[in-house]
């Protein structure tokens, strides 16, 4: 069976399969998020789909809304680094 891979890389390498092992046991709650981005134009919009994406699924989950604010800081945080550096890529995960 042939199965076509992507590599995901971060700030410090690449991420490895026990990276996304490691990730799938953790216990507490996890928000993965992949994206593409065709081009520098469309950064800003697709990181502004995929956060109001993910408020709508934690509230879906009843998740409170202080708790949902504490686990999308971080990706926030991402994506306003990403929108004022001008950085891109082809895809981006945020997990």
């Amino acid at each position: 069976m042939n199965h076509a891979t992507a590599r995901l890389e971060t700030s410090s390498g690449p991420v490895s399969q026990e990276d996304l092992r490691t990730l799938a046991l953790g216990k507490a709650p996890c928000i993965t998020a992949v994206l593409t981005i065709p081009d520098p134009l469309q950064l800003a919009p697709r990181l502004r789909n995929v956060l109001r994406d993910l408020e709508k699924r934690l509230s879906n989950l009843r998740i409170e809304a202080p708790a949902s604010a504490d686990l999308l800081r971080p990706i926030r945080a991402v994506a306003a680094t990403l929108e004022r550096d001008g950085d891109w890529s082809i895809g981006l995960a945020l997990f």
